[in-house]
């Protein structure tokens, strides 16, 4: 029996039990955004007059801060020119529009959201995560507050932004759920008490391994199944 039909069987013990917040990352888990992360990186270093990126360079920068990725992939001699190359490009217009949901979130979402679960982010993107939720309508699902950007937390894999939203909303860390699709988160929820949770097929240790958002909805929906007298 493989992982995945395991942990869709009903009433799996202990899955959801005792958890009150699922914390997400953004890139590769609220939405599909590699392409999109790739193609903006090459116009930057097609614009210094550098190579395409590396498969170990993107995936890399996909799970970087912008100013991380910039310094890994951008060698020492051509930094000083970035200041001009970046701001001749526009990532809100010319790539932002590349993103796209992750299948089955809002139906998840919204089943979460019905149920009590607190739901927040926690992503190294800066202020391009707001425009994210503007564009996607995920205002409905996600606080203001709840949405912790490198902007206002030290970036992962720094726990301080799980620990923000731990203070921030009087949230147990034993408690809250980190979802992410990458080492670095998983070292994130390490690093702050937190359950972590591997999502799109992420190999490494991790209380559960979770397909997709849809994979997601029937776990939680089964958990409930199980709760019904």
């Amino acid at each position: 029996m493989s992982w995945m039909e395991e942990e869709i069987l009903p009433c799996r013990d202990g899955l959801f039990q005792g958890v009150e917040a699922l914390i997400f990352d953004c890139d590769g888990v609220l939405v599909d955004s590699f392409l999109s992360n790739a193609a903006y990186y090459n116009r930057v270093l097609a614009e210094l007059g550098l190579p395409e990126l590396t498969a170990e360079q993107a995936d890399f920068v996909h799970a970087a801060t912008v100013e991380g990725a910039l310094e890994y992939i951008v060698p020492p001699e051509k930094q000083n020119d970035l200041p001009k190359v970046m701001a001749a490009i526009d990532y809100y217009a010319d790539f932002l529009p590349l993103l796209k949901p992750s299948e089955g979130l809002f139906s998840a979402l919204e089943l979460f959201k019905k149920h009590g679960l607190f739901l927040g982010v926690n992503t190294n993107r800066a202020a391009s995560m707001f425009e994210i939720i503007k564009i996607f309508g995920l205002e409905r699902f996600f606080k203001l507050e709840a949405v912790i950007t490198s902007d206002i937390a030290a970036p992962k894999p720094s726990p301080h932004g799980l620990e923000l939203l731990s203070e921030r909303f009087n949230l147990n860390r034993k408690a809250m759920v980190f979802i992410g699709d990458s080492q670095v988160d998983a070292g994130t929820a390490q690093a702050a008490g937190t359950r972590f949770w591997a999502f799109g097929g992420a190999s490494w240790p991790a209380g559960v391994h979770i397909s997709g958002f849809v994979h997601l909805e029937r776990l939680f929906s089964d958990f409930l199944a199980c709760r019904r007298p």
